[in-house]
């Protein structure tokens, strides 16, 4: 089994992607349940801010984390990465019914949208090997040669990301 590495095109980008996107993608694997089992408690208010908020916050994330890995346009065809395509795609869907529900305060629908979001955000993490406690971000290399001059390796960025999610800036 090959480790999920950036491609040669890709390491250009990878190191800030991983930064940036990690942190959100782990945030809602980690609330994911919380928010689930408010439908239960008929908790619409935090169901709501789940999915206007964390949830909607990570929809894009999948996907642009995922393309970091495919090489921005370099047209290298990878089984990991499309599964991870895959689930993005259904985790925005699902999303999508998720927050129909909601306004209707439908808990059956509801329901169903929030387990097809967790397992699709479950496999996305899978393929992507990133179903670890730090989420995949694993330690961030401070050496300032690494990255563009344009700072890509910004570990304020990272320590920022990571803070937030600890203190729990689900507000944001």
């Amino acid at each position: 089994e090959s480790e999920v590495e950036a491609n040669l095109r890709a390491n250009y980008y990878y190191p800030t992607a991983r930064k940036r996107y990690l942190p959100r993608i782990k945030e809602c694997a980690d609330e994911i349940e919380a928010a689930q089992r408010s439908v239960e408690a008929k908790d619409w208010a935090k169901i709501d801010a789940f999915a206007n908020g964390i949830a909607d916050r990570t929809a894009g994330p999948l996907k642009l984390y995922t393309s970091s890995l495919a090489g921005q346009g370099l047209g290298l065809q990878v089984k990991f990465v499309k599964d991870m395509s895959t689930q993005s795609e259904i985790f925005e869907k699902q999303l999508k019914i998720l927050k129909q529900a909601v306004k209707k305060k439908d808990g059956k629908k509801a329901s169903t949208s929030f387990e097809a979001m967790k397992i699709a955000l479950d496999e996305y993490r899978a393929a992507a090997k990133i179903n670890t406690p730090d989420g995949g971000i694993g330690e961030v290399p401070t050496d300032k040669r690494v990255g563009s001059g344009f700072s890509n390796n910004n570990p304020t960025l990272y320590n920022r990301n990571i803070k937030d999610i600890k203190g729990g800036a689900a507000g944001n």
